[in-house]
């Protein structure tokens, strides 16, 4: 209800000042991809770190625990309205802002800095930082908003999804070995959206 309520605020208060971008862009189809990998990549380093290490045990456990919700209630939740609301404030709103006033990079890194803090505990904030930084990233890069949307969703519905894949499979997906190539997977397709945008800054598309 507060995502419904924050999404239908924000869009009234902001639409006539603030032109949200919603055109399609060279980095989506990479960009999803790279969501799903590095989401369940990073989820999966800060697990082990925090395993290995004995550190914010209780923050990780409280994190990881889903709330006992029916499939379809918990895919609105986390997997639409969670991520609209939370790129509204933090994209739409927050990096746009920031921009304005102190330039691109100042607005990235306090953005990832915000939505680190957002998430309430180490674990879950050192997680979103990672992501906040993609995220303000491929919105700077793209320069549209269906970017980060899409991104987050997509991410969101990665890690969710999970719990709900058979046995068999988070055996094979939930190992080290996993998230190593997960996580390789990931920089190889960030380095070619990089590649990608300087493509565009030289013209040679």
């Amino acid at each position: 209800l507060a995502f419904g309520g924050s999404i239908a605020v924000l869009w009234a208060a902001f639409r006539n000042t603030d032109v949200m971008r919603l055109h399609k862009s060279k980095y989506m189809a990479p960009g999803l991809v790279l969501a799903v990998t590095l989401s369940l990549g990073l989820n999966m380093l800060i697990g082990y770190v925090v395993e290995y290490f004995r550190v914010y045990s209780e923050d990780y456990a409280q994190a990881t625990e889903r709330a006992v919700l029916p499939l379809g209630i918990g895919l609105l939740y986390y997997v639409l309205l969670s991520p609209l609301a939370e790129e509204m404030v933090f994209r739409w709103l927050l990096q746009g802002r920031i921009r304005h006033g102190l330039g691109k990079n100042v607005a990235i890194v306090t953005t990832a800095l915000f939505f680190a803090f957002y998430h309430g505990n180490v674990p879950q904030g050192v997680y979103a930082f990672c992501m906040g930084l993609v995220l303000a990233v491929l919105y700077e890069w793209s320069g549209t908003f269906l970017m980060p949307l899409l991104f987050h969703i997509m991410a969101n519905a990665a890690v969710y999804l999970m719990g709900y894949m058979p046995a068999a499979v988070c055996g094979i997906i939930v190992t080290p070995a996993g998230c190593v190539v997960l996580l390789a997977i990931s920089a190889a397709i960030f380095g070619y959206i990089i590649k990608l945008r300087n493509r565009k800054e030289t013209g040679k598309w």
